[in-house]
């Protein structure tokens, strides 16, 4: 009997163990309704959401329940999930990859797919370099039969119109960091408290990791040239009259008073006194 029981694990471990992406959408189907989340990041693009729609119009056509997409925070990790975007857009993403950096290693042009199983729960990514290459992969994902794919990762290429699987296929090492923490002031300025761990911001271009956040680069404007002094410089004249000395506006000469004494100033303030 203990030798069945054990033989009965050992099937359902390598069950679980061996689920690929040939076997989707299987794990996000269950008697012909989704029994899945698919989940955008409230940071993500617009892009993004097209990729959701892509993939929720074409499960729709296997599934009798309505299918729509949420944000990344309403994200339950208890339920199958299809994840969409970059990891540095996408909490959920980041939660499941332990990494929320937007570059994990992929070339330029490349999408990606991975099958994620965790206790018995499946999380399928998709995700790329940019954001296009993430439509693309989604894409791919909807129109593609994965029946042939016997693997857990898939880089995909091409273009948008016509996707398909690199002919070369890598693993790809994605950078984990296990270090937990409870709140953010736990890492370094450049991470991010998530899901107990310590993850790189990963910021994208035009911003920089400070205080825990991704903040937009301030660029410094250049003060102004001052004219420096030309001992060269030839002097500026002064307009002459007919005898050759410099003009000074006459108005300005009668605001000047003329200068005094001190026996002039009193003789001036007796005179004043009679006039």
């Amino acid at each position: 009997m203990k030798q069945i029981l054990f033989i009965l694990v050992f099937l359902l471990s390598a069950s679980i163990a061996t689920a690929h992406l040939s076997d989707y959408p299987s794990p996000f189907l269950t008697n012909g309704d989704f029994n899945a989340q698919i989940i955008v990041g409230n940071e993500g693009t617009s892009i993004d959401s097209l990729a959701a729609s892509e993939i929720a119009i074409a499960l729709q056509q296997s599934s009798s329940s309505v299918i729509t997409a949420n944000m990344d925070d309403e994200f339950d990790p208890n339920k199958n999930a299809i994840l969409i975007g970059l990891p540095c857009q996408n909490t959920a993403i980041a939660t499941i990859l332990e990494t929320n950096a937007c570059d994990i290693g992929l070339n330029e042009g490349e999408g990606y797919l991975k099958l994620v199983d965790l206790s018995g729960i499946s999380y399928l990514i998709v995700t790329g370099k940019t954001a296009s290459d993430t439509r693309k992969t989604a894409r791919f994902l909807a129109e593609e039969d994965l029946s042939n794919y016997v693997a857990h990762e898939l880089r995909i290429g091409a273009t948008l119109e016509s996707p398909a699987a690199k002919s070369e296929q890598q693993p790809l090492e994605i950078k984990k960091i296990q270090v937990e923490c409870t709140e953010d002031d736990d890492c370094t300025e450049e991470q991010s408290c998530i899901g107990k761990k310590c993850l790189d911001l990963g910021c994208w271009e035009g911003t920089i990791a400070k205080n825990h956040d991704c903040i937009a680069v301030e660029v410094e404007q250049e003060p102004e040239p001052v004219a420096e002094f030309d001992p060269n410089q030839e002097p500026i004249d002064l307009p002459n009259n007919e005898e050759g000395t410099a003009e000074i506006d006459a108005e300005i000469v009668e605001d000047v008073p003329p200068k005094q004494g001190f026996f002039g100033k009193i003789i001036s303030f007796i005179m004043s006194i009679f006039t």
